[in-house]
């Protein structure tokens, strides 16, 4: 129970990634292990939720103090820990993961290389044998015993660890139930049984219910306040800790000799400090009482700077010096001379209460939160050396900030010091290596730019200063986890043995000069010292250049992208500067500039001849199909329908089906509809063929001054369902943006969209990936896009890297998407984009417009909107396919009367079979041969008529030319309009007798028109008529309510008409209600 081993815990918890103790309470049961049973360990146990784990956190495991390194490749879980680590073991998962363990280690100990020395390989037996099968393991125990090999280096603390805690397990419970018997005692409770207490709080299955009470009943004992706090801090490293109990330390504004009372003695300029003064503040009190001063001037000018190192363990004060520091700076220099970068990547408390200090360029927590913020923490900060360098050359090539101060104009923009303060560095270092870089560039640049670096922690990793140590000058050590760690920081183990209260520290500088002192305070009662000096600084003097933006978030509404809306009477509802000259087209999206420490408008210039094409790619539901929407509002609020008109072809779904209001918008159609789809195309493409006629080189045509604009919502979908349409849009891209016509596309991956016609695109966005390495701007910024739709990338900038951004919302602030789409409409006036028709849901039957003699006329074309009609000359028969409610009775209805308008009595007789009487009336008495709704009518009806046909099947004497007139007979044609036939059907079914005239229906002048119901269970092969009529290939019209994407089923009449000189044509029938 050392403070070693709570050291050891707590850094593992914090510094080392999420789920590492869990793995290491795994590892702690071998005696030794190498890194290949440590990654079975992980892919055994860690590869599923709620924990997963990465490759990483082995190496990270191995390397960090819980692992000694015992040569040949072997690691030793650290003696003082193994038991806390195995109990923590048992606590979390239970006895049936240890036994897991064992057997793996078993296993692994039988087929891995032969272990050396050979009591190494007994040493792992008895661990798994003890755990799995403890009658075998008493065995090998007298085995390994009698082995003497390697004895000198391996020891046998490993069997006697190993033998006390099978023999004697002790959980956790049992532990915490000793220690909080041991503090609730009367006796007085020693400091060891509290981080004891924390100890065990630290490892995995800990209930800390037991122990918060625990420590709250202690709370009052100041002796032990010290205590406390740290093992509060080590159990809830993100959480704000208890104010730090300063005993006797004095107060920041007893040192600078102000009454905080006084509000405006804060802001005296007599207090500002210059000269020698400059940057020189007291930090605390020497041990006989004398104020400490820290100066974070360079040596040059007889300071301890301009970069340091401050390390305190937790509970030591670290924070609080780091507050009191930034008081004192704040409180003797206006902000037009200090600035404050403060950065805390755990999001505690200790800086918040600057975020309002004039002099705060930003503080910035929560950095693990989000991915990459550590990265654009860097782009910010470079992207101020290289502000500053620039503003040095164009102010004559100074070399310095401080010439560039002493010289500056009253009037010229100030360059202040910037102090950055990095607190727990440590961690960003362990989660982003390379973040070192930008370290090292501070130090090397900042003595010149006026940049201090100050680096904070509580406690310093062995290594993680190499490359640092050099170019830190000062260095301020509290008390500290060990000596060894005080060493690092101070060359000495004193900082090890400060007493445990907080505020005992020493500063290092100019070589080996050591100066102890007891740190002044800010906090405290509320309000606190440093709450009364930021509220009287709040809002004074020149304020910090905000260095770091925060990052983006939700989508802005296009108002907050392009300024306010208003509706003018000529020109519609607009954007109020839409006509200005500095107004740069449609804003889309909010671009993130951290290297120029700002955020832009993403506009796209999409007017005539600007060459503007659009492709936005992302994974599904990230936000493609929202942003064409916001793209063509924008549009809306920029040009009128005269100047801009869209097409929409929405196949990744209905997405874009709100648009269909907007006076600019001339269709919008989808995969249902693939006719419209074409012949959306096809209007964009004769519209090309006519501007590049009219205008040749000249750009738009003249006299049609209008951008139009195709917008293909799912470019997968045409690959995979419209690939005749695919070049023809390439076209469009290529050769259509210099005559005014313009593409924006959306797919799901850069792999759907081929090279050629990506490099049409002026305007890439990249939403978020499926698979980040497919991004064709930057896989690495791809893969910290934030999970959010309408985060994503783009490209342009000062640098080669992919730039953030969140596209717009189609919404204004004070109006959602479906009031701001109909304002647009309410407040034209003037005419619509021309619209591209589609095929109606319904034609009613007076829409029929009468063909010539057999050639009857029965719904519209979807392709072509133009009438279809049957010719029963060529094909005289029809079978119609559908289900209930579908329209078969109506088709056979609305061709019935059609023939009685197109023929005389005397040139058709029409019989009807019809069971359900759904025909009735349907054909004048006077054309009427019969009408049959039984089964015995229809026998009788059949039978007469097959006789009749029978006597016009040709003879032997008749000739060519009287079969290619068919004037060998005389009479009427005959219909024979047969509804419901699976009603009727059968091997034996009165219509079995027409089978052997069916063929002939051509020359004898017999047409047959049959409706039946797809779910008819006799195959058509097997029935007398339908089999002929399959080998005659007969016209087939298929009637269904499929489903549309906008979820409702297609209409009745709706027909998919299929002929021997055509497939699938889509037409919607002619609707004939039943008379009442």
């Amino acid at each position: 129970m050392s403070a070693w081993t709570t050291s050891l815990l707590y850094q593992a918890r914090t510094l080392l990634p999420r789920g590492a103790l869990e793995l290491a309470c795994h590892a702690a049961v071998p005696a030794v292990l190498d890194p290949g049973f440590l990654h079975l360990l992980r892919i055994n146990f860690f590869l599923d939720p709620p924990l997963v784990l990465s490759h990483e956190v082995e190496a990270s495991l191995l390397h960090s103090p819980l692992f000694h390194e015992t040569g040949d490749g072997l690691y030793e879980v650290d003696p003082q820990l193994r038991r806390r680590l195995l109990a923590g073991l048992d606590a979390a998962y239970g006895l049936d993961r240890l036994k897991k363990v064992a057997l793996l280690l078993e296993q692994y100990t039988n087929t891995a290389d032969p272990w050396q020395p050979r009591e190494l390989e007994y040493a792992q037996r008895l661990t798994a044998l003890s755990m799995i099968d403890p009658a075998r393991a008493a065995d090998w125990l007298a085995g390994a015993q009698q082995s003497r090999t390697g004895q000198e280096t391996l020891g046998q603390e490993w069997f006697v660890a190993m033998r006390e805690r099978l023999a004697q397990p002790e959980t956790l419970a049992s532990e915490f139930a000793l220690l909080r018997s041991q503090v609730l005692h009367p006796q007085p409770t020693r400091p060891e049984t509290v981080s004891a207490l924390g100890e065990l709080a630290l490892l995995p299955g800990a209930d800390l219910d037991e122990v918060l009470p625990t420590l709250v009943l202690l709370a009052h004992s100041n002796a032990l306040a010290a205590e406390i706090v740290a093992t509060l801090r080590a159990l809830f490293p993100s959480e704000p800790a208890p104010a730090e109990v300063v005993d006797g330390g004095p107060t920041l504004l007893d040192l600078l000799g102000l009454d905080p009372s006084e509000r405006d003695d804060l802001r005296l300029v007599s207090r500002w400090r210059s000269g020698r003064d400059f940057l020189r503040v007291p930090i605390g009190v020497s041990a006989d009482g004398e104020p400490v001063l820290f100066d974070l001037k360079g040596p040059a000018q007889e300071g301890m700077g301009p970069h340091g190192l401050l390390v305190g363990a937790t509970g030591s004060g670290k924070s609080e010096l780091l507050r009191t520091l930034v008081t004192a700076l704040a409180v003797t220099h206006p902000p037009d001379q200090v600035n404050f970068l403060l950065v805390d990547p755990y999001g505690g408390s200790g800086f918040a209460p600057f975020e309002s200090l004039p002099h705060t360029a930003a503080v910035i927590t929560d950095l693990r939160d989000e991915p990459g913020m550590i990265e654009r923490l860097s782009d910010a900060i470079s992207g101020e050396l290289v502000r500053r360098q620039d503003l040095l050359r164009r102010s004559g090539d100074l070399a310095t900030v401080r010439e560039y101060e002493q010289a500056r104009p009253a009037d010229a923009e100030p360059v202040p010091t910037l102090l950055i303060i990095v607190d727990e560095f440590s961690a960003l270092l362990a989660a982003v290596p390379s973040f070192i870089d930008l370290l090292l560039q501070v130090l090397r640049l900042g003595r010149s730019l006026g940049v201090h670096l100050l680096l904070a922690g509580q406690g310093v990793a062995e290594g993680r200063l190499r490359g640092l140590e050099t170019h830190l000058s000062y260095r301020l050590g509290l008390r500290m986890f060990s000596a060894a760690e005080s060493r690092v920081v101070l060359g000495v183990p004193d900082a090890y043995e400060l007493p445990l209260a907080p505020g005992h520290g020493y500063l290092k500088y100019s070589g080996d000069t050591l100066v102890r002192f007891k740190a002044a305070y800010v906090s405290g009662d509320r309000p606190s010292m440093l709450e009364s000096v930021v509220d009287s600084l709040r809002g004074y003097g020149w304020p910090a250049r905000r260095i770091w933006l925060p990052p983006l978030d939700g989508s802005p509404a296009l108002d907050e992208l392009g300024g306010p809306v208003v509706a003018d009477p000529v020109r519609g509802l607009r954007f109020a500067d839409a006509d200005q000259d500095e107004f740069r087209g449609v804003p889309i999206a909010l671009v993130d500039m951290p290297f120029e420490q700002q955020q832009d408008v993403l506009w796209l210039r999409l007017g005539s001849g600007s060459g503007h094409n659009v492709v936005i790619v992302g994974e599904a539901w990230s936000g493609k199909s929202t942003t064409l929407r916001a793209l063509v509002c924008g549009l809306a609020l920029t040009r009128t329908p005269e100047e801009a008109q869209v097409y929409c072809l929405g196949l990744d779904g209905d997405l874009l089906s709100p648009l269909r209001v907007l006076p600019h918008v001339g269709a919008v159609t989808g995969s249902a509809e693939p006719a419209t789809v074409r012949r959306v195309i096809d209007l964009v493409d004769s519209l090309l063929r006519r501007r590049e006629q009219m205008s040749g080189s000249l750009g738009a045509a003249a006299g049609d001054p209008s951008d139009v604009y195709l917008l293909v919502d799912g470019w997968d979908t045409v690959r995979s369902d419209f690939p005749d349409l695919e070049l023809t849009v390439k076209k469009f891209a290529r050769r259509g943006s210099a005559h005014g016509i313009h593409v924006m596309v959306t797919a799901t991956s850069w792999a759907v969209i081929s090279p050629g016609l990506a490099d049409t695109f002026e305007v890439k966005l990249e939403l978020r990936l499926d698979d980040p390495a497919q991004s064709t701007i930057d896989r690495h910024a791809a893969s910290t896009v934030m999970p959010r739709p309408g985060h994503g990338i783009t490209t342009g900038g000062t640098t080669s890297r992919g730039r953030h951004l969140v596209t717009a919302r189609p919404e204004l602030t004070t109006m959602d998407e479906a009031r701001l789409i109909e304002s647009i409409a309410k407040n034209w006036r003037g005419k619509r984009a021309p619209q591209v028709p589609s095929l109606p849901r319904h034609i009613p039957y007076e829409a029929c417009e009468p063909d010539t003699g057999l050639r009857l006329p029965i719904g519209v074309a979807e392709d072509t909107l133009e009438p279809v009609s049957l010719d029963f000359r060529s094909d005289p028969h029809v079978t119609v396919s559908g289900d209930d409610g579908s329209g078969k009775s109506t088709f056979l209805r609305a061709l019935a009367t059609t023939i009685t308008r197109q023929l005389a009595p005397d040139d058709v007789r029409i019989a009807v079979v019809d069971y359900r009487r759904s025909l009735l009336g349907a054909v004048p008495s006077d054309y009427l041969y019969g009408f049959a709704e039984t089964a015995e009518a229809t026998a009788e009806l059949v039978a007469h008529i097959a006789q009749e046909m029978r006597e016009r099947l040709p003879g032997r004497d008749v000739t060519a030319e009287q079969l290619r007139r068919r004037s060998w007979w005389a009479g009427p044609e005959m219909f024979v309009l047969v509804d419901d036939y699976e009603l009727v059907t059968g091997d034996t079914g009165p219509l079995a007798a027409l089978r052997e005239l069916v063929s002939h229906g051509h020359d004898i002048g017999m047409h047959l028109a049959i409706t039946r119901s797809p779910a008819d269970t006799n195959p058509i092969i097997h029935d007398p008529v339908l089999s002929v009529l399959d080998e005659m290939s007969s016209p087939t019209l298929l009637l269904s309510r499929w489903p549309e994407p906008s979820g409702n089923g297609s209409p009745p009449g709706r027909a998919r008409l299929t002929t021997r000189r055509m497939d699938n044509r889509v037409i919607q029938l002619y609707d004939l209600p039943r008379a009442s």
